[in-house]
């Protein structure tokens, strides 16, 4: 399946595999949430084939990593749709593993973003 990058972040507290994990948890819990749903004017239908990838750019020091929120093509949800989207399950994420679970929110390639 091809992804689409909506987001960049510098690692935090997650591994990159624990970080899947709990995005695949939020979103379980997000699906089942009727009133979430339709916040966002969504439909269990459009999230069928939704799925949100974590992805690294490379890099051999961890304060080096930035981690790509990428969600999949097969996604029946717009690009802004799936931005605000994410930015829900990111507070899920947050609340259950911690603020620092997830880094800055960062450009991929910029120099003294890796700082």
């Amino acid at each position: 399946m091809d992804n689409e990058v909506i987001a960049w972040y510098s690692q935090g507290a997650l591994t990159r595999e624990r970080l899947q994990s709990a995005i695949n948890e939020a979103m379980t819990a997000f699906v089942a949430d009727d009133e979430d749903l339709s916040q966002l004017g969504l439909s269990r239908a459009q999230l069928g084939t939704t799925r949100f990838v974590v992805t690294e750019e490379g890099g051999f020091i961890a304060e080096a990593i930035l981690l790509g929120i990428a969600i999949g093509a097969g996604g029946n949800i717009a690009s802004d749709v799936a931005k605000a989207l994410w930015k829900k399950l990111l507070e899920r994420i947050k609340d259950e593993e911690g603020e620092d679970a997830v880094g800055p929110e960062k450009q991929p390639g910029r120099k003294d973003d890796r700082e």
